[in-house]
């Protein structure tokens, strides 16, 4: 009972305090040691109902034995559960042999979030190749890839964004505003840019093209080429007036059809694409592809697992072979279940 424990403490202190009493009465007399000495003995009884009070006042503390113990829970670990175990990346732009300024504007990069349980992955990759000179493509590339960056941002994170469509307003969009730098600054007029961004959402892969940029699609069996060249030597192929491998050195191969940022409209392309275990996904602007066939850039992405890697090479051969343009190279490998 919660109430005797003082009942003992108070009785205890009575019981001293009494005997103390006494004692202290008894002391200045003479003939009262036998007194004396029994007085002892209540007061011992008082100190022993005092600490059996104390010690019955203390909180109970059980003990769990060893046998009926339970493990402490672990904290829940949260797993990538996605389609495909890691998109990871690599990227490499370079000036080239021949030119002293890098036109090139690339962007990469991967996000991984977790809403509601529902684990995803997606992976940006963007390469606009300028053009206009005296600086002005490397105005109209670098605004091409950073309009195309803000646009995705809103959607980027959506569990069921449509990405299709939010490619195809990015570009629209980066064609509004080049051009509109473009009239408001006389000395950057008619700058503009290619586009070709793909963006990897577990096993799909969305593509916006516009320009003579490329999207390849690589694995140890084939090299596809995703996008199609808006230029005026890819029309002249697919009118058989030249082969593709005369399209790669013809004197009007830097004779683009569509470009972002110089007409008052753009229609990219958009392709869309299904993944698979080994795949990997490769953009880059025309100053690789002018010097590598598409069995060399297949060879080289595949010989070099690590994506850096790869783009570092892709980027060195085609400076051995003359470099004649800037070169810009995103390499993502798809690594398999994670699951």
């Amino acid at each position: 009972m919660p109430g005797r424990p003082r009942y003992l403490i108070i009785a205890g202190e009575v019981i001293l305090f009494a005997t103390l009493a006494l004692v202290a009465f008894l002391l200045p007399g003479t003939g009262h040691q036998r007194l004396l000495i029994l007085a002892w003995v209540p007061a011992v009884v008082g100190m022993i109902l005092i600490l059996t009070g104390f010690l019955m006042l203390r909180p109970h503390v059980h003990l769990i034995q060893p046998e009926a113990a339970q493990p402490i829970p672990k904290p829940q670990e949260i797993r990538r559960e996605i389609a495909l175990e890691s998109l990871k990346m690599g990227s490499t732009t370079d000036v080239g042999r021949r030119r002293t300024l890098n036109e090139d504007s690339i962007a990469a990069m991967e996000i991984q979030f977790s809403f509601e349980s529902n684990h995803k992955s997606r992976c940006v990759m963007i390469v606009g190749d300028g053009m206009g000179g005296h600086e002005k493509g490397e105005i109209a590339s670098s605004m091409g890839v950073k309009t195309v960056v803000e646009m995705l941002q809103p959607i980027i994170l959506e569990d069921e964004a449509d990405l299709a469509t939010g490619l195809q307003r990015a570009i629209e969009e980066a064609n509004s505003r080049i051009l509109e730098y473009s009239t408001a600054h006389p000395e950057c007029q008619g700058m503009g840019t290619t586009l070709t961004a793909a963006i990897i959402d577990g096993r799909n892969l969305v593509v916006g093209h516009v320009g003579d940029s490329r999207a390849y699609l690589v694995n140890d069996k084939e090299i596809v080429q995703i996008t199609r060249d808006h230029a005026l030597v890819q029309e002249m192929v697919e009118r058989g007036e030249i082969t593709a491998e005369q399209a790669r050195t013809h004197p009007k191969r830097n004779v683009i059809t569509r470009v972002v940022g110089y007409y008052g409209k753009v229609e990219p392309e958009i392709f869309k694409w299904s993944l698979e275990e080994g795949d990997r996904v490769l953009v880059c602007c025309d100053g690789l592809v002018i010097h590598l066939t598409d069995d060399e850039i297949q060879q080289i992405a595949l010989q070099n697992p690590d994506p850096q890697q790869a783009s570092a090479k892709l980027v060195a051969f085609a400076n051995e072979r003359g470099g004649h343009d800037n070169i810009s190279v995103i390499v993502a490998a798809i690594r398999g279940s994670s699951s």
